[in-house]
C-alpha cells in the first residue's frame, strides 16, 4: 500500500465483504476434455476388411462441425436371403449374399452379407445386412454376445419395424429380432476423412433404420447371383449339400452322402433358349423352342436318342410345370446327347432321371433331379427345394 498507509476499520470490512462476494459468484475454469484416440487403423481402399464387424467408430475432430444428414436415400434394396429391404443412395454398389449366416466374425467380402457400399469408398463406407435363425439363443442373449465380441458397448434400445432390438452406443450396429430370427445391420464409416465420417453420421444411420422393413418368412439358404434369372433358395433341412458347376445358364446342388453311399443325388437347373438340328452335334444349327413349359417337354421328344415318358402337370411354387422322365440311350455315332444350344453336361446315359420345365418370364428353365429313385428320401427334399426358388425378375 502506497506510503504503507493503514486501513481504516471501515474499509477492510467493505475490502471483507467485497472478496467474499467476488469468490461466492465467480465460476472455476472447466478442466480440458479428454478425447479418445482413435484405436483401428483405417483399411486400403478396394480391400477386404480385416477389423472384426463392430469397429469403433472414431471420435469427431473439435474443428469439424457435423452434417445432420447425408445423402438422400432414394434407392431400395431387397435381400434376395435374409429378408429384409432397406433404402440406400443413388450411385452406390451392391453385393449381394449367397450364403447364410450363422455366426462369427463379418467381413467386407464376406459371402453372408449383403453389402451396398460407395464404389469411390469400398470398404471405407458401406452398409451391410445380414440375418440368422435365432435357434436356441434369446434375442438379448444374442445381441448382448454380438455386441461384446465385436467390440461394441451396452446396446440401447431400438424400435425398428415394430421389431425390437438394441443398436451400440459407440458404433452403428443394430441387432433387432422377429420371428425367432435376429437381424443385423450396420453402418461402417472408416475414420480416415472427417468430413465423411460427420456426413454419414448415428442420425443419418437412424433414416436408413426407419426405412427398413422386414419378412422373415422371405429369408433364404442361398443366392445363384450368376444364374440368367438371379434366384434364392432354401435349402432342406438334414443332409449336408455341396455345389457343382455355376454359371449364367446351369446352377446344380449335389448331396454329397449320397454319392458316398454310391448312388448320387441332386438337383441341376438349366435356363434354355434353343434346342439343337443335332443334338449330337454342337456345331449344329439351332432349333427355336416356342414359349411354355409344355413345349420343351415336346422338343426332347423329337430327339430321337432320348425317350419320354411319366409325362404330367406340374408346379414349381406357384408355376406352372410339366414333369417327365427322360432317358437317354446312345447310338452309332452319338455317344453324347446334348439336347440345348446352351454348353452343358451331356445327358447321362441309361439312366432314368426325372425334370421339371417351368417358365419364368420369357425364359425357359428346366430342373434335372437325379437320384431319388436310389435315394428314397431325396424326392421329396428335392421337390423342397424346387419349390422354394424365388427369381428375381427386375
Amino acid at each position: 500500500m502506497k506510503n504503507h498507509e493503514r486501513l481504516s476499520p471501515t474499509t477492510v470490512a467493505a475490502l471483507v465483504v467485497a472478496i467474499t462476494l467476488y469468490s461466492c459468484t465467480s465460476v472455476a475454469p472447466a478442466a480440458p476434455t479428454a478425447t479418445r484416440s482413435q484405436t483401428s487403423t483405417p483399411t486400403p481402399t478396394g480391400t477386404p476388411l480385416p477389423t472384426p464387424l463392430a469397429t469403433r467408430l472414431p471420435t469427431a475432430a473439435p474443428s469439424v462441425t457435423p452434417t445432420p444428414s447425408g445423402p438422400p436415400l432414394t434407392e431400395t434394396f431387397t435381400s434376395a436371403i435374409h429378408g429384409i429391404s432397406i433404402s440406400y443412395p443413388a450411385g452406390w454398389s451392391i453385393q449381394h449374399a449367397s450364403e447364410p449366416r450363422t455366426g462369427g466374425l463379418f467381413f467386407f467380402d464376406d459371402p453372408v452379407g449383403d453389402l451396398m457400399y460407395d464404389p469411390s469408398l469400398t470398404d471405407h463406407l458401406f452398409l451391410a445386412l445380414a440375418s440368422q435363425p435365432l435357434a436356441d439363443f434369446s434375442a438379448d442373449a444374442w445381441a448382448e454376445d454380438l455386441l461384446a465380441a465385436e467390440g461394441c458397448s451396452p446396446g440401447e434400445p431400438l424400435v425398428v419395424d415394430g421389431a425390437e432390438g438394441v443398436i451400440g452406443t459407440d458404433c452403428n450396429l443394430a441387432l433387432i429380432s422377429t420371428d425367432d430370427r435376429g437381424y443385423l445391420i450396420w453402418l461402417y464409416v472408416s475414420g480416415d476423412d472427417p468430413e465423411v465420417f460427420h456426413v454419414h453420421d448415428r442420425s443419418w444411420f437412424d433414416q436408413m433404420l426407419g426405412t427398413v422393413q422386414l419378412s422373415p418368412q422371405d429369408a433364404r439358404s442361398g443366392y445363384a447371383a450368376e444364374f440368367r434369372l438371379p434366384f434364392g433358395y432354401v435349402l432342406p433341412d438334414g443332409p449336408e449339400f455341396d455345389y457343382g458347376t455355376t454359371n449364367e445358364t446351369w446352377f446344380e446342388i449335389r448331396v454329397p452322402a449320397f454319392a458316398e453311399a454310391g448312388h448320387p443325388g441332386g438337383v441341376i437347373l438349366q435356363a434354355i433358349r434353343n434346342g439343337l438340328v443335332d443334338p449330337c452335334d454342337t456345331r449344329s444349327n439351332t432349333l427355336p423352342i416356342e414359349a411354355g413349359p409344355q413345349a420343351v417337354i415336346d422338343y426332347l421328344k423329337t430327339v430321337r436318342q432320348i425317350e419320354v415318358s411319366d409325362e404330367a402337370a406340374a408346379t414349381v411354387g406357384d408355376m406352372a410345370a410339366v414333369e417327365a422322365t427322360i432317358v437317354a440311350t446312345p447310338t452309332s455315332g452319338c455317344s453324347a446327347v446334348r439336347p440345348f444350344l446352351e454348353h452343358t453336361e451331356p445327358v447321362p446315359a441309361d439312366i432314368p432321371l426325372r425334370i421339371v420345365a417351368f417358365d419364368v418370364g420369357d425364359e425357359h428353365l428346366l430342373v434335372t433331379i437325379f437320384g431319388d429313385a436310389d435315394n428314397p428320401t431325396w424326392a421329396s427334399m428335392a421337390d423342397e427345394l424346387i419349390d422354394s426358388f424365388q427369381f428375381q425378375t427386375e
